[in-house]
């Protein structure tokens, strides 16, 4: 039985093996009234009454502890020592200081600051504590921190959980590491109602998105378990798509003309190739699936061919459309991507499509048929700068195109070498960088195209005269009659109209 001197002793140690120095609190519990020693003797057991008053007593000093360790957080600055004060929280022996610790590591990380290793370390003992809170707390702040090896410790801890609360949360960890592992734990919890259920389906929903091996009798067993979930959530969907059998998929299909039940049936179509393929038919009718439908098809099947698919589909809008296809065009191989581009009439388009060329990896190259290899890009690659530089000029932006043709180093094969110095030519000579464009044996159609682009910059008198010098009456006819028309529009033109 419990003995008064005794009992407030353990409190004042309680205190001060809490770090508790301070004057408050201390103060606080010397104010807790001493019975009469004439009247109450210690070897008498404590009635009711005063069991209650010292609870009452007891839950008080709590109080006052907790708020004075509020405060002491709060006058610490430097975030290695609030870590550390946290981990001592955490690792203390007394419940109320734990379940503060853990509750101001969480605040700490929601307020987006950073926590040192301690607070994760502390913690990993409490996954093992007896106190179903304690493993609760332990396994949100461990999910929240992901230390080096905490995946394997937060399955040893579900699998051995027997609290739906701590579990609800320790099943989070298997959505997030799903591992074949844990999935007996995870199929007891999905099949017993509570707390935990929710939870332990969305687990096996995501073991199946990532393609956990799992016997077939016991993905036919979890299918069945799951039946009875009315209306079914989409975790239940994607079970059912990815686990069940041809009927069970009919379900997921049938689903999508159900207006609440579409959400979860597109979810669920969206996780693996054939639900692409069902939702891209889908979208020929519905306009409001094309971006799940796109979405999916940018994930599970980037070719030419879909992104035409994709781009015949209705839409909500002109933006969303864009939107898509640069998401899947994203995802392109290099040669789908020039196929794509080849076949993309609008200019802004087609230099959004390739913008992304410029930051390929640079590989090692071999050339076909002569072994050469080289630190370089891939013809395709090439093939897609270069028409990129192109289409940047085509839309007045020469810098731009420089920066793509730069992308190209010297790796340009030998029958787009001219092509390349050509659109070099133009991209210098339209930047004023004439001298630099003069040094590069460029033939005459770069340069008269050059003379088009800049004929209204100041620039245009001297590549005018850099064409008079080194092509004189060399030019072809069709050449010299654009250069004509530029000079005349310059105020250049001497001498009988060609036209006449």
């Amino acid at each position: 039985m419990t003995h008064l001197p005794t009992h407030r002793q353990r409190l004042l140690r309680g205190l001060v093996a809490s770090g508790i120095t301070a004057l408050s609190p201390l103060a606080a519990l010397a104010q807790v009234p001493e019975p009469d020693a004439q009247t109450v003797s210690p070897a008498l057991p404590l009635d009711d009454q005063s069991i209650a008053q010292l609870r009452a007593e007891r839950d008080a000093l709590l109080s006052r502890l907790t708020e004075f360790l509020r405060r002491q957080l709060l006058l610490i600055e430097s975030p290695a020592d609030r870590s550390q004060f946290l981990a001592e929280l955490i690792g203390d022996p007394f419940v109320a200081v734990r379940t503060l610790g853990f509750s101001l590591a969480l605040q700490e990380l929601a307020n987006a600051r950073p926590l040192g290793p301690e607070p994760g370390k502390a913690a990993i003992p409490a996954l093992k504590s007896p106190i179903a809170d304690d493993r609760r707390l332990a396994g949100e702040l461990l999910l929240a921190l992901a230390p080096d090896g905490v995946p394997d410790l937060l399955i040893d801890a579900l699998i051995a959980e027997h609290d739906p609360a701590a579990a609800r949360v320790l099943l989070r960890s298997a959505s997030r590491w799903p591992t074949s592992r844990a999935l007996d734990a995870i199929e007891l919890w999905a099949t017993q109602p509570g707390p935990a259920r929710d939870a332990a389906t969305d687990a096996l929903a995501e073991a199946a998105k990532r393609n956990i091996p799992l016997n077939p009798d016991v993905r036919a067993r979890i299918v069945r378990a799951i039946e009875s979930k009315s209306p079914p959530t989409t975790a239940h969907r994607i079970i059912q798509w990815l686990w069940g059998d041809e009927p069970t998929r009919n379900l997921v299909r049938a689903a999508l003309a159900d207006p609440t039940q579409r959400s979860a049936a597109v979810q669920a179509l969206s996780c693996n190739p054939e639900g692409t393929a069902v939702l891209l038919a889908a979208a020929r009718d519905s306009a409001d699936l094309f971006q799940p439908a796109a979405a999916a098809a940018a994930t599970h099947v980037p070719t030419a061919a879909t992104f035409f698919l994709v781009e015949s589909l209705p839409t909500p809008s002109t933006d969303i459309r864009r939107d898509a296809l640069l998401t899947l065009a994203a995802n392109l191989s290099t040669d789908d991507l020039l196929a794509v581009a080849r076949s993309t009439p609008d200019r802004i388009m087609r230099e959004s499509l390739l913008a992304r060329l410029t930051t390929a990896p640079v590989r090692t190259v071999t050339i076909p048929r002569r072994g050469v290899v080289y630190l370089g890009r891939d013809q395709a690659t090439i093939a897609g700068l270069m028409m990129l530089a192109q289409t940047r000029l085509e839309l007045n932006q020469p810098g731009s195109a420089l920066q793509a043709l730069d992308a190209v180093g010297s790796g340009a094969p030998q029958d787009a070498k001219e092509l390349y110095l050509s659109l070099r030519t133009v991209c210098l000579a339209a930047l004023d960088r004439v001298e630099d464009a003069a040094a590069i044996d460029a033939p005459a159609i770069a340069w008269v195209r050059a003379l088009e682009l800049v004929a209204s910059q100041p620039q245009a008198p001297r590549v005018l005269a850099l064409i008079d010098s080194r092509f004189a009456s060399e030019l072809p006819d069709d050449l010299a009659v654009r250069v004509v028309a530029i000079r005349r529009k310059l105020g250049l033109f001497v001498g009988p109209d060609p036209d006449r």
